[in-house]
């Protein structure tokens, strides 16, 4: 990142928590969420949208097991509803395939779930941040899994190394 990056999408991360999210949420669970973003979880998998050299977007990421998590998608509110969240969300989505990811998932705010819901994410069930801040879980499949995936999910590996063994010994 150049400097003074984090500090530039620190400010979006606010503005857009601030201005979009007050439809959704009270004052104070705002602040909780703003608070949740500090340099410390922008060293990873953060990926940034800029237009003359301004930071107008910026979304991060993590991988667990064959996941990719969406931590944050903000869009500066100047830029809103030009795609760039739309953009930001791609390229997440493009990096865990480059991993071999089998989903994404995105424990989401109110305020974005019809924007997820857009790009093809399912409804999974409510959840609560911190305790009182309502969001919403969602999914969205990447690929199907292998058959051998699918056998170590169902039965368990040791189970399914003998299925595949005995399928390869009868063929």
């Amino acid at each position: 990142m150049r400097h003074g990056e984090v500090e530039e999408l620190l400010r979006v991360i606010h503005l857009s928590a601030q201005s979009l999210n007050s439809k959704d949420y009270a004052p104070e669970q705002i602040r909780e969420i703003v608070q949740m973003y500090h340099p410390g979880t922008l060293k990873k998998n953060v990926f940034v949208a800029d237009y003359e050299s301004q930071v107008i977007g910026v979304a991060t990421c993590h991988f667990f097991g064959r996941y990719c998590n969406i931590d944050a998608v903000f869009t500066h509110p100047d830029f809103v509803y030009r795609g760039v969240g739309r953009q930001l969300v791609q390229a997440l989505e493009q990096r865990a395939l480059e991993i071999n990811a089998q989903a994404m998932t995105v424990t989401s705010s109110l305020t974005a779930v019809q924007f997820y819901q857009k790009l093809h994410y399912n409804y999974l069930g409510k959840t609560k941040i911190y305790g009182t801040i309502d969001c919403v879980q969602l999914q969205k499949p990447l690929r199907s899994p292998t058959l051998w995936e699918e056998l170590q999910q169902s039965v368990g590996c040791g189970f399914g190394l003998l299925v595949l063994l005995l399928v390869v010994l009868c063929i």
